[in-house]
């Protein structure tokens, strides 16, 4: 099935080509990115707007099928560029292409600004993120120290081990025999 834009589409890249096989890729190209347009497939269809579009030499049609195609994908700046390229033709379709246009830059305006508005909100964001990443670090070094001052101070108080009194002797019966025959 071929839409309206994509017979519209063959019958404008019908015109000569350097070279032979360009225009049978082109109008291949051309037709592959109108179907996949018609089913609002935008994305798969712009790689095939953009083959037609080089391959015919930017030959109008195949501008104004890419602009369009732009314009559905929300690339708002490239689609406007798009759209004026395809007015330098000045084609029959000139005043309502003009209006696109117009209105195009007034939406790529607020989707601008939208963009930069979610950019500063998820800079916001961040920012806070890491202010209370780096408070909770805060948090644990204060609460190390803490825990090694106090285990200093534990230590500190336990006695030195020269400090302590010598161990008992323990005495072997042996021992204990030997010393009482001394003594009697």
């Amino acid at each position: 099935m071929v839409s309206t834009f994509g017979i519209v589409c063959l019958r404008r890249l019908s015109a000569p080509f350097a070279r032979a096989d360009d225009a049978a890729m082109a109008k291949a190209a051309c037709e592959q990115a109108s179907n996949l347009f018609s089913l609002e497939e935008y994305e798969s269809a712009l790689p095939y707007f953009r083959q037609a579009y080089e391959l015919s030499n930017h030959r109008p049609a195949a501008t104004f099928g890419l602009a369009q195609c732009l314009r559905s994908l929300k690339q708002y700046d490239e689609s406007i560029e798009k759209f004026e390229e395809y007015l330098s033709t000045n084609p029959s379709d000139k005043a309502e292409v003009a209006k696109t246009v117009a209105l195009l830059k007034v939406v790529a305006e607020d989707d601008k600004k939208r963009r930069e508005k979610e950019a500063a909100q998820e800079a916001a964001k961040e920012a806070e993120r890491k202010r209370i990443e780096a408070e909770i670090r805060a948090q644990v070094e204060r609460e190390n120290k803490m825990r090694l001052q106090e285990r200093d101070k534990a230590q500190a108080a336990l006695p030195s081990p020269s400090a302590a009194p010598p161990p008992p002797r323990i005495e072997s019966a042996a021992s204990r025999a030997s010393s009482a025959e001394r003594t009697s």
